[in-house]
Parts: C-alpha cells; structure tokens; sequence
C-alpha cells in the first residue's frame, strides 16, 4: 500500500512520460523494426563527426577537413564535443548523448510551454514519438542539443543583467545560443 501511495503522490504518468517511455522508445528504435544499420562503434553520425572535428581543432588541425573528407562543424562547438569524445568510450558517448537530447527536449519545451504537469508530461511524450526526433533515437542525431542550448539561452538571457552575476549569465546566454546556431551548420 505504501508504494502505491508513493506512486500517486510521484505522479506515475509523469514517471511513465519523462523516464519508462522514452526508454522503450530507445529500445524499441535502436533494436527494434527500425534499425538502419547504425554502428556506434564507426561512425556516430553527427556525433561522430563533431567529435572527430573536436580532436582536429584540439591536435591543431582545420576542423573543416578529416583525411579528405568535409566536415560541417567549425571550431566553436566542436571542441567541448572532442574533449568530450576523448574522454568517453563510443557506446558511452552514444548513450550520454541520447540523455543530453532528452534532457534538451524537456528543457526546450519547459521554457518554451507554459503547461501544466500532466499536459506537459503527455507534449514531452509525444514530441519524442514524433518522426522528426525519432532520428535522434535512431542514430546519434544532435537535436535535442540544439533545442536545449537554445532553451538554456533563452532561460539565460532572461535574468536581470545588472549585477555582475547577471552580466555573466547574460554572457552565457549568448554563448548558449551561439552553440545551438554552431551545431546547425545548414541554417
């Protein structure tokens, strides 16, 4: 009895909607009928190639060329995303990614949506069924970053400004933003 009134109290469909769904979704899209033949081990897609442009930028080489081959991504953001990529092994890499798409994803629409918990807990469910972030489920699509760093800069840029403080958060808005238009190379 006590654990049901513990589930009420938690508000099981805000459980069900932020945490069990989404991880079925990523079961069920990475193992399931709509795997497309994504090895994190290779490639890491968009991922991949931002960690690759990374390490270019840290060992002092032009982010824009990878033995021949173009990439997209210029200095700005795809540094923290090498030092990253350093640092973690690619199934781990894959999988922090996909937590930083979903923690993007409810950020963006909690700043964004004024809503209540129930109805903000069934938007978050259904934006992440959606074809268009399905992607980033299916291989390592960088969408939910966007929509987080242009949350984060706008939740930043917010603040007051008139402290110190708020000059820096002001700053780090801006930063924010800058990264989301950075990770978008096609705008």
């Amino acid at each position: 009895m006590k654990l049901i009134n513990w589930l009420e109290e938690r508000k099981l469909n805000q459980l069900l909607a932020y945490f069990v769904a989404p991880i079925c979704l990523m079961f069920y899209y990475r193992q399931g009928g709509i795997v497309d033949g994504f090895d994190p081990n290779n490639s890491l897609r968009d991922l991949g190639v931002l960690t690759r442009a990374g390490d270019s930028v840290i060992h002092g080489f032009s982010p824009y060329n990878d033995d021949g081959h173009w990439m997209k991504y210029g200095t700005i953001v795809s540094v923290p995303y090498g030092i990253v990529g350093f640092l973690l092994n690619a199934k781990v890499l894959f999988i922090f990614s996909q937590i930083l798409n979903l923690l993007g994803i409810w950020f963006f629409i909690k700043v964004f949506f004024s809503l209540n918990q129930v109805k903000f807990a069934q938007v978050y469910f259904l934006t992440i069924a959606t074809s268009a972030f399905r992607e980033i489920f299916v291989d390592a699509q960088v969408m939910g970053h966007i929509a987080g760093f242009i949350a984060l800069g706008k939740y930043l840029l917010d603040k007051e400004r008139e402290s110190w403080s708020g000059k820096l958060l002001h700053f780090l808005g801006i930063t924010s933003l800058m990264f989301a238009v950075d990770l978008k190379p096609n705008l």
